[in-house]
């Protein structure tokens, strides 16, 4: 889709989004979650380590309601 679509209304879905993980801002660190498609799903960056966000603590899906920054792609 080109910038500046008129078509409307606008759809939009979650690409992205970055969390912290931590105890407080002064300890812990921020990740983020990028979704890469339906077949590897959600991809977690932590520092030096990139893995699928499958299930558990680091999960998407227990770390999106706790996220700082989203990211939306128009669909």
């Amino acid at each position: 889709m080109l910038p500046g679509s008129s078509k409307l209304p606008a759809e939009y879905r979650l690409k992205a989004f970055i969390s912290h993980k931590g105890p407080s801002i002064h300890s812990g660190h921020y990740v983020a979650h990028v979704w890469m498609g339906d077949e590897q799903g959600w991809v977690l960056f932590n520092d030096e380590k990139v893995v699928r966000a499958e299930g558990g603590a680091q999960s998407a899906e227990a770390l999106m309601p706790l996220a700082y920054v989203y990211v939306f792609t128009r669909i």
